[in-house]
């Protein structure tokens, strides 16, 4: 079996935040998911932070999913090791 394991800032990038492994909290930080699978979310993004989504595959937004106050970007090219 072969696993791939990308790495950022020596820290490994999950394969996914699907399933079990989906965004479901509230969030009181701003934070950056970046993954080359799939991101499913219904956090609630209620304070005034910055987020940003990144996968190389798919972005589910769920039902629960909220934002107020805060800056959400959606971007498409999955682990790129922090670069634009």
């Amino acid at each position: 079996m072969d696993v791939r394991i990308d790495f950022f800032d020596g820290l490994p990038f999950p394969p996914n935040y699907a399933g079990i492994n989906a965004l479901d909290n509230s969030l009181l930080f701003s934070n950056n998911y970046e993954t080359q699978g799939i991101i499913e979310s219904s956090q609630m993004i209620n304070t005034p932070i910055n987020v940003i989504y990144n996968s190389a595959s798919a972005i589910n937004l769920l039902p629960g999913f909220e934002v107020n106050e805060a800056v959400l970007e959606v971007r498409n090219d999955g682990c790129n090791q922090g670069q634009n």
